[in-house]
């Protein structure tokens, strides 16, 4: 990866990048060594512990920087984002990315409105019993 390759992604000029070189060659050296080795790095992280911002950039088809720019951009364009963050949890995400598929969707994906609004209400019911007791 070049400097100017580097400059872009970590979003830095490039006499920050010269200055690092010269005066901090051990900053420079991981800064390097991390940017180079990124993608190596996020596919050794184990799926537990990945972060959402992994999640979405897989799920999205673009880079971790992205969606940070997206997410910036979320209360304005990106409502999509917000939509994800609060809708769905890191483990949501990580099914669908596995499987294609999201098992609490699914579960109930036949059914109609009234008939999902029926089932909310009664799994509500179910937890104020189990509570009352």
């Amino acid at each position: 990866m070049t400097q100017k390759e580097i400059v872009k992604l970590i979003k830095v000029d490039q006499n920050t990048i010269t200055n690092w070189k010269k005066n901090k060659p051990e900053l420079y050296e991981i800064v390097i060594l991390g940017v180079s080795n990124r993608e190596k790095t996020f596919e050794n992280i184990p799926k537990s512990r990945k972060r959402i911002e992994m999640l979405m950039s897989q799920l999205f088809g673009f880079s971790t920087q992205s969606y940070f720019n997206w997410k910036r951009e979320a209360q304005t364009k990106r409502k999509i984002i917000s939509l994800l963050e609060k809708y769905f949890t890191k483990e949501d995400l990580e099914e669908f990315l596995e499987s294609g598929k999201w098992e609490k969707f699914e579960a109930i994906s036949g059914l109609n409105s009234e008939e999902v609004k029926d089932l909310v209400s009664f799994r509500k019911r179910v937890i104020k019993a189990v509570q009352n007791k």
